[in-house]
């Protein structure tokens, strides 16, 4: 690569100190091909240096093997320097050392500076005296380019006396890695200090080690007084302040004179997952933490401070969907079909991914719609977030509220002591997916309305109002206009969630896809039963296919399974089908009310003739053919009852057997 290549290389990044450094590099003559040069101290020259930086190593190396194991070893070496970058000290997996001799020179009194390996994290980190990390290509050597590096320097009493470095292949690295070489840094400069003035050098020592433990999250200590003795960059950016100006003020100026921290030096108690709410003056959350505070006592047993530990509720929500899977699963890709009506609604799905705005989607139970709210999830800007389902119509109507909204401690009989997180909350910043949105109660249908328009909750039994960003899905098999109609939905409501519409067909209505749907499902049931199934024989797909399914792919996919699992050869024949399927018996009341014909006109049913068919076989069925009964749910006179089971020639015994 020319010098013109390398200038336009240089102004592509966006960081000043990278691009400093490879003019530096440059600037020495350093090729960018090269292998790296070796610059080391003779034997006399690292014993004189290992000699003067003794304490420094010393206190830097328990520190260094803590930031090798929390990331398990899994291809990183962590070194140390002195304040010329010079190497004093590594540790690291065997193999990445072993292949790093001739590359980055691990040989203790070795120098680690541009005119040998051309720009590296650790050298930066001095030169700048401040954290730095790079990533592949921002290394100047090509040698370098799969690795990232994150350094930073150790200060003391504003001096310079070296630096820690991870160092690790980049697809390995985490996005905190250079904040635990920073905390370790830190860690190690307190030690030192505490070194050079004489203090209690073991109760510090305790003190470093309660801190190492909370590495991974933002964490505060104090001293017995109460005074924070240190905070952490990760819990400086959780409480939005800037550590340097918290450090040596009480904990009350942070968390006021009621936090729990000062509990513990008190009772000398700690406490695990305690919630912490800050309110501003309209009762606004503008803190929401989970909290783990630990007391530290010295050797004598006397209480010489406390730690906690605190993260974000949403930081929590995540780690609790990761763990119970809280998240979408299904993407588009998994939408198995032919059909037009389907790719129509596919297409509309995948338009609504990629809106803010609320979508219903509207289909028969086993059609798949949470298959199709879960890939609108997954395909949209919230896919790392939470996906939380609810089910409208499988929570009893007295617990819907506390479900959604959550409740606080004691807000009534049986609640926990700890309260409850409601859907909304676990779905901020994600997707609340509320299933059989046609059956929430209407007094729901109220506190819904206004929860969506404010993007506000309040818990039960709390008067402090929670801010919410949360992408609402309903999905539903019933018509809500009509049930709006008949007052069993709210019409605002309906409008509010009705912007986005999609219909999934029944699968009746798709019988091309019910083939790619059977070899699909084949696939997957061979892998799940251990079986070789090869296909369907075509006196099967035949009665597969003129089949009604009421169940839709569900029950399509539990067919396929019985079959499977029955079937001791290479295809499927007629005789490993269900009953209801080689008889052909069973057809739905859908498909019936398209092959009626009035008893009156002689002529085929209307679509108003069809629903009105419709609620009254599914009445008739639920009073098992009770006039009276039948003629209530539908608020009709008996009379009434009477002449349309006329008009439809509806057989009512048939449907009380």
């Amino acid at each position: 690569m020319g010098n013109s290549d390398i200038k336009r290389e240089i102004k592509r990044f966006e960081k000043d100190y990278v691009r400093n450094e490879w003019e530096e590099s440059v600037r020495l003559g350093v090729k960018r091909e090269q292998l790296p040069k070796s610059r080391i101290l003779d034997k006399e020259g690292v014993k004189r240096l290992l000699k003067e930086k003794k304490t420094l190593i010393e206190v830097a190396k328990p520190f260094m093997r803590e930031l090798y194991d929390i990331v398990n070893n899994s291809g990183f070496s962590v070194t140390l320097t002195d304040e010329n970058a010079c190497l004093l000290d590594f540790v690291g997996d065997k193999d990445i050392i072993e292949n790093s001799v001739n590359k980055v020179n691990f040989v203790i009194g070795s120098y680690w500076t541009p005119d040998c390996l051309g720009n590296t994290a650790i050298y930066t980190s001095i030169k700048y005296k401040k954290p730095i990390q790079l990533v592949g290509n921002e290394h100047y050597l090509y040698n370098y380019g799969d690795w990232t590096c994150s350094s930073s320097p150790i200060m003391v009493n504003g001096q310079l006396i070296g630096a820690i470095s991870m160092k690790g292949y980049s697809k390995h690295t985490h996005l905190h890695t250079l904040g635990m070489v920073v905390a370790a840094t830190k860690a190690i400069e307190n030690q030192l200090v505490i070194i050079e003035k004489n203090v209690k050098l073991n109760n510090n020592m305790r003190y470093q080690q309660a801190v190492s433990e909370f590495i991974d999250s933002g964490f505060i200590a104090i001293d017995h007084q109460g005074i924070v003795t240190f905070l952490n960059n990760a819990g400086a950016e959780i409480l939005n302040v800037n550590s340097e100006d918290i450090v040596g003020k009480h904990i009350e100026s942070l968390f006021g004179e009621t936090t729990d921290i000062l509990e513990v030096l008190k009772t000398r108690k700690g406490y695990e997952n305690r919630e912490y709410k800050k309110y501003d003056r309209n009762r606004k959350i503008t803190l929401h933490l989970i909290k783990t505070a630990n007391p530290i006592i010295d050797c004598n047993g006397k209480i010489i401070g406390v730690i906690e530990k605190f993260s974000k509720i949403k930081t929590i929500n995540n780690m609790i969907r990761n763990f119970v899977g809280n998240y979408g699963k299904f993407t588009f890709d998994e939408i198995i079909t032919d059909d037009s009506a389907m790719k129509k609604a596919i297409k509309l799905a995948k338009i609504a991914a990629n809106s803010e705005s609320k979508v219903i989607v509207y289909g028969e139970s086993g059609t798949g719609k949470e298959l199709f709210v879960q890939s609108i999830h997954n395909a949209s800007n919230r896919s790392d977030e939470s996906f939380i389902a609810m089910n409208c119509s499988a929570i009893p109507n007295e617990l819907i509220e506390s479900e959604l909204f959550g409740y606080e401690s004691g807000s009534f009989t049986g609640a926990s002591k700890d309260g409850h997180l409601g859907k909304f909350e676990m779905a901020n910043g994600g997707t609340l997916f509320l299933d059989e949105i046609g059956d929430m109660p209407l007094h729901m249908q109220v506190k819904m309305l206004r929860c969506i328009q404010s993007n506000q909750i309040t818990r039960i039994g709390s008067s402090n109002i929670i801010d919410l960003d949360v992408r609402i899905i309903c999905a539903t098999n019933k018509n809500l206009m009509d049930e709006c109609k008949n007052g069993n939905f709210r019409e605002d409501l309906y409008y509010r969630l009705n912007v986005l519409s999609i219909v999934i067909p029944p699968l009746r209505e798709r019988k091309g896809d019910i083939r790619l749907l059977l070899n699909h499902f084949i696939e997957i049931m061979n892998r799940k039963l251990g079986k070789n199934i090869k296909t369907v024989s075509d006196n099967a797909l035949r009665l597969l296919e003129n089949y009604d399914w009421p169940g839709n792919v569900r029950e399509l996919e539990n067919m396929m399974e019985r079959a499977v699992n029955i079937c001791d050869r290479e295809v499927i024949d007629v005789e490993d089908l269900s009953e209801n399927i080689t008889n052909q018996k069973y057809k739905s009341i859908n498909t019936i009310a398209k092959e009626l014909t009035c008893a009156v006109t002689g002529k085929a049913l209307s679509p108003v003739e069809e629903a009105e068919y419709k609620m009254l076989h599914e009445a008739l069925t639920a009073a098992r053919g009770n006039i009276s009964k039948t003629a209530g749910i539908l608020r009709l006179s008996r009379n009434t009852v009477y002449s349309r089971i006329n008009k439809y020639s509806i057989d009512v015994e048939a449907i009380t057997n």
